[in-house]
């Protein structure tokens, strides 16, 4: 009874220390996705966040320190920019690599808009600096054809600049491949073989993926297998699908199970076709 209120206890003293991680947790999301919407360039969502959620306008990405505005400006959406300003963010806040966001903005609009009551004259356009980030977030190297609120207006898309970010992967002319596809094509594919009604493991052997033809594939499995091919019958795809030509080993993937049947020799009329149904061959003695 003791040991239950003292567990009960400990657990009423410890909840307001979960509360305060969970609530620094979501804090931390909150900013994280101000951030994005900053780099998409959705005003709107940036206006709701703000005005229904907890969040630090000015807080840093804990990798790069890049903040809302940094990302705004490097996008070059003005709007996003001039609104951030009016609700205090820091224009002279600096990333973890010592840039401000002007020395990070992409438009001349955007430009203007951060050195507005500074000292600096208008004209003089500061150094571009393109961020050089440890890592690259999602919204970036795969950016939103437009934010979720809908299209980019006009007004929200930055004037071409010979600095500005590229926007993220182009797509791709029809028929070529990606860098992932390229590399499944040049990879090996992976087969598990085994004799039929011999050993019931597999092993596994590896295809060229340039060379996927049928002789191809008898050839590994007899090398691997230590297996004459003129004793190969055929050869099954588990559960019941034989191999026949090059077509069919073309649509084989990945750990694909395949049996080799044997030949029947002349010692057994039976064929060796891999059914457990099939009884061996035992002699039999007959009493009269």
């Amino acid at each position: 009874m003791t040991s239950s209120v003292e567990r009960s206890t400990s657990l009423l003293l410890r909840l307001p220390q979960e509360q305060g991680k969970m609530e620094e947790l979501n804090q931390r999301v909150r900013e994280e996705k101000l951030r994005e919407l900053a780099h998409i360039g959705d005003v709107q969502a940036i206006k709701d966040i703000v005005a229904k959620e907890k969040v630090d306008i000015n807080s840093h990405n804990s990798v790069n320190g890049m903040t809302a505005l940094h990302w705004a400006a490097t996008r070059g959406h003005n709007p996003v920019v001039s609104y951030l300003l009016s609700q205090g963010a820091d224009k002279s806040t600096v990333s973890k690599e010592g840039h401000t966001p002007l020395q990070l903005a992409s438009s001349d609009e955007v430009i203007k808009t951060l050195q507005r009551d500074n000292d600096a004259r208008i004209d003089s356009k500061p150094q571009f600096h393109k961020p050089n980030l440890p890592i690259i977030p999602n919204y970036i190297s795969n950016p939103l054809m437009f934010p979720v609120g809908g299209p980019v207006s006009s007004t929200m898309q930055p004037e071409k600049n010979h600095h500005q970010i590229s926007s993220g992967p182009r797509r791709q002319a029809p028929g070529a491949f990606s860098v992932l596809e390229e590399q499944h094509n040049l990879s090996d594919l992976v087969l598990k073989i085994r004799i039929a009604s011999r050993d019931p493991d597999f092993i596994e052997v590896e295809l060229n993926r340039s060379s996927l033809t049928f002789s191809a594939l008898v050839e590994l499995c007899c090398r691997e297998l230590e297996l004459d091919p003129e004793k190969l019958q055929k050869i099954r795809k588990l559960p019941n699908t034989i191999l026949r030509n090059d077509n069919d080993v073309k649509r084989l993937t990945d750990f694909q199970e395949l049996e080799l049947i044997l030949k029947p020799s002349k010692f057994s009329p039976m064929p060796v076709n891999g059914h457990d149904t099939l009884k061996q061959q035992i002699p039999q003695s007959f009493c009269y």
